[in-house]
C-alpha cells in the first residue's frame, strides 16, 4: 500500500494509492459563525496555519460555525486522476477548486451521485477529480451538526479500492461497537414485536403508545449508528435531512411517553389536575415539533434553534418527572416503576452529555461512541422496567377480573339464595294465610251458615252466634295485622319489635291489674332482624304472655331481653301458679312455640312448676 502523509500545521493530509498526487505548501483555517457565507468572502479573509488558534476556534464554536480548509494538491501525471476526500470528524463538506483569474468552481459535495446503491463506505466520502499535471488549489468547507463530532485530525485522499478496503478494515475492527449496537437494535425490536402481540391481545390503549416511544427512541439510535451496525439508513444518502429532523427523533419520543404514562397509570381515575396538564404538554410539544422543523427550514444556519432544542428537552423531562412526583402520594407500585424507568433513561442522558463535554474539552474527537452508550444503557434498562410494568398491570388486571368474576358469582349465589327464601316467604306468608285467615273465615262461615238454617234459634242464641262470629273476626284482624307487620322492611329493628310487644301487651296487662315490666339494653334496640325472627321473636312472645294472662293467675310478668356469645335472649317470667309440663304439652301452643324457635334456628326452654310461676326462655343465633 502507498501512503503518502504530509503534516500541514494541525492537519494530517494523507494520500492513499495516489502515486502521482502530492500536498503542496501549508494548510490554511479560517472560521465563519454564519454558513451561508460565500468562497469569495471567505478567500477576503486571511487564513491562520496556528494550530492554537484552530483548537480555540473548535472549543470556542464547536458545531455552531462552518470551518474552511484550503489546501494544494500537485498532480504529476498525465492524465486527471479521481480522488475521495475524506474526513470523519464532519458531517457535511463542500468543495471548490480555485482556478487562474480568480474563477471559483464547485467541485464536489454531499448528495452528488448518491442513491440507495451508493456503497456505505462511500457515503461520507467527497467524490472529485484533481486536474493532470498541474496544481490544484482547494477550499473546503466543513459543517456539522450537533449529531457528528467536531475537530481536526487528519485528511484523507485516497482511490475507491482503498477506500473499499479501509472501510471494510475499520468494520472488521470495530466489531465489538458494531455488536453492541446490533444487540442494542434486537432488543428494541423484540421489545416491539412483544408489546404489538400484547397489545393484540389485551387491548389496552397503552401498546400503541409505548410501541411508538420505542420505535422513535430505536431509530434515533440506528439514526447515529448506522455504519456501525452497516443497514441501509435513509438519511444516509442525505445528510442535511438529519438537521430538519431533530425535533422528531428527540422531541417526538416525550409526546408518546407521556400518552403512554397517561393511558398506563391511568391518571384520569387517579388526579383530573394532573391528567390535563400532560394533555396541555402533548399539545405543546406537538406545537413545538412543528414549529421547530418550520424555523430549521427558514433559518438553516441558526444555531440558537438547537439550543432551543436542548432547552426545550430538558424542561419537558422535568414537567414528566414533576408528573410523577404528583402521583407518588397514591402508594402504586405501577407509578414507582414509572418514576424508576424514567429516573434512570434521564440518569443515562446526563452521563453522556458530560461524556460528551469531557471529549471536547479533552480534545477527543474520533467519536461519541460512550456518550451514546450510556444513553443506550439507561434506555434499555428503563425499557425492562416499563415492560415489567405492563406484564405486572397485566397480572393485576387478570387478578381484578378473576376477583370480579368470582364476586359476581357470589352475587348471583346470593341472589339465588335470596331468591329462593323470598319463594319460601312468599309460600310461608300464602301458608299463614291459608291457616290463620282461611281457617278463621270458614269458623266464621260454619257459625253463619248454622245461624241461617237453624229455625228455632232464640234471640240468646242469635246473640251468641253473632259474638263468637265477631270474636273470630276480631282474631282474623289480629292474625292479619301480625302477618302484615313481620313482612314489613321498616319493623326490622328491635327497637320496633319492643314497641308493638309494649302495644299489644300494655292494655292487656293494665286491665287485669297486671303489673308489666320490660328491661332490655340500649344496643338490644339497634340490632335488625329478618323476617323470620322477628315473626318468630313476636309470635313466641305474644303466645306466651296470653298464656300468662289466661292461665298463670299472675300479678307480674316480666320481658326481658339481652346479648350473650352472638345469641339474643328472650325471657318472659310471671310469678303465677305455673303449671304441669306433662299436660300442657299435650297443648297446641308449645308445639306452635318450639316450631317457631327451630324455625330461626333457635331454642326455645319452658321453665315452670306449680305455686312457682313459668318462665319461657328463648335462644336465637345472630
Amino acid at each position: 500500500m502507498l501512503c503518502i502523509s504530509c503534516l500541514a500545521d494541525s492537519l494530517q493530509v494523507v494520500i492513499h494509492h495516489l502515486p502521482a498526487i502530492h500536498a503542496i505548501g501549508p494548510t490554511g483555517f479560517q472560521v465563519a459563525r454564519n454558513c451561508q457565507s460565500t468562497p469569495a468572502l471567505i478567500l477576503e479573509r486571511p487564513f491562520t496555519a496556528n494550530p492554537q488558534t484552530v483548537d480555540k476556534w473548535v472549543k470556542q464554536y464547536g458545531h455552531r460555525a462552518c470551518y474552511w480548509i484550503r489546501f494544494t494538491l500537485e498532480n504529476t501525471g498525465l492524465h486527471p486522476t479521481e480522488a475521495y476526500l475524506l474526513m470523519d470528524a464532519f458531517g457535511k463538506m463542500i468543495l471548490y477548486a480555485l482556478l487562474p483569474h480568480d474563477t471559483i468552481r464547485y467541485t464536489g459535495g454531499p448528495g452528488i451521485a448518491k442513491s440507495i446503491s451508493t456503497p456505505l463506505n462511500q457515503l461520507q466520502a467527497l467524490l472529485f477529480q484533481i486536474p493532470a499535471h498541474q496544481q490544484t488549489t482547494y477550499l473546503l468547507q466543513l459543517s456539522s451538526t450537533s449529531d457528528d463530532d467536531v475537530g481536526f485530525s487528519k485528511m484523507e485522499i485516497s482511490d475507491e479500492a482503498f477506500l473499499s478496503q479501509a472501510f471494510l478494515q475499520r468494520y472488521y475492527e470495530d466489531h465489538q461497537t458494531r455488536f453492541l449496537q446490533l444487540l442494542f437494535l434486537g432488543f428494541m425490536c423484540a421489545q416491539m414485536i412483544y408489546v404489538i402481540f400484547q397489545w393484540m391481545i389485551v387491548k389496552r390503549k397503552e401498546y400503541p403508545f409505548y410501541f411508538l416511544y420505542l420505535a422513535l427512541v430505536t431509530l434515533y439510535y440506528v439514526h447515529k449508528y448506522y455504519m456501525q451496525m452497516n443497514i441501509y439508513w435513509p438519511f444516509a444518502y442525505h445528510p442535511e435531512i438529519r438537521f430538519y429532523a431533530k425535533s422528531i427523533f428527540l422531541m417526538l419520543p416525550y409526546l408518546f411517553y407521556l400518552k403512554f404514562i397517561r393511558n398506563f397509570l391511568e391518571i384520569k381515575r387517579m388526579d383530573i389536575a394532573v391528567e390535563k396538564k400532560i394533555r396541555y404538554l402533548e399539545q405543546i410539544i406537538w406545537i413545538y415539533v412543528v414549529g421547530d422543523i418550520m424555523l430549521r427550514i427558514l433559518f438553516p444556519d441558526a444555531e440558537w434553534i438547537n439550543d432551543l432544542l436542548m432547552l426545550s428537552i430538558m424542561l419537558v423531562f422535568g414537567f414528566c418527572l414533576y408528573f410523577i412526583f404528583r402521583l407518588i402520594k397514591y402508594h402504586d407500585a405501577l407509578i414507582m416503576l414509572i418514576l424508576t424507568g424514567s429516573l434512570i433513561a434521564g440518569l443515562g442522558g446526563v452521563l453522556g452529555i458530560l461524556i460528551s463535554l469531557l471529549q471536547v474539552n479533552s480534545s477527543i474527537m474520533h467519536t461519541n461512541l460512550n456518550s451514546l452508550v450510556s444513553g443506550q444503557i439507561g434506555v434499555v434498562i428503563e425499557t425492562i422496567i416499563f415492560t415489567t410494568s405492563l406484564s405486572v398491570k397485566t397480572r393485576r388486571m387478570e387478578k381484578e377480573k378473576i376477583k370480579s368474576q368470582e364476586n359476581l358469582i357470589q352475587q348471583l349465589r346470593e341472589n339465588e339464595t335470596l331468591r329462593k327464601n323470598m319463594e319460601s316467604i312468599r309460600n310461608k306468608i300464602a301458608q299463614d294465610l291459608h291457616d290463620d285467615v282461611g281457617a278463621t273465615l270458614s269458623s266464621i262461615l260454619l257459625y253463619s251458615n248454622a245461624g241461617l238454617h237453624k229455625h228455632s234459634n232464640t234471640i240468646r242464641e242469635m246473640k251468641n252466634t253473632l259474638q263468637k262470629i265477631n270474636q273470630i273476626a276480631r282474631q282474623m284482624i289480629d292474625d292479619m295485622s301480625d302477618i302484615v307487620w313481620a313482612i314489613q322492611p321498616m319493623q326490622d329493628s328491635m327497637e320496633r319489635i319492643m314497641y308493638r310487644m309494649q302495644y299489644y301487651a300494655l292494655p292487656l296487662a293494665h286491665s287485669r291489674n297486671i303489673q308489666l315490666k320490660l328491661n332490655f339494653t340500649e344496643e338490644i334496640k339497634q340490632l335488625n332482624l329478618d323476617m323470620t325472627k322477628r315473626k318468630s321473636i313476636y309470635l313466641i312472645f305474644k303466645e306466651a304472655f296470653t298464656n300468662s294472662l289466661k292461665y298463670a293467675q299472675a300479678s307480674c310478668i316480666e320481658i326481658q331481653f339481652y346479648l350473650r356469645d352472638g345469641h339474643l335472649h328472650l325471657i318472659i317470667q310471671d310469678n303465677g301458679t305455673g303449671f304441669n309440663r306433662e299436660e300442657v304439652q299435650k297443648g297446641n301452643g308449645l308445639t306452635n312455640m318450639q316450631s317457631r324457635a327451630a324455625e330461626c334456628g333457635g331454642m326455645l326452654e319452658i321453665t315452670s312448676a306449680e305455686h312457682k310461676g313459668t318462665q319461657v326462655h328463648l335462644q336465637i343465633p345472630m
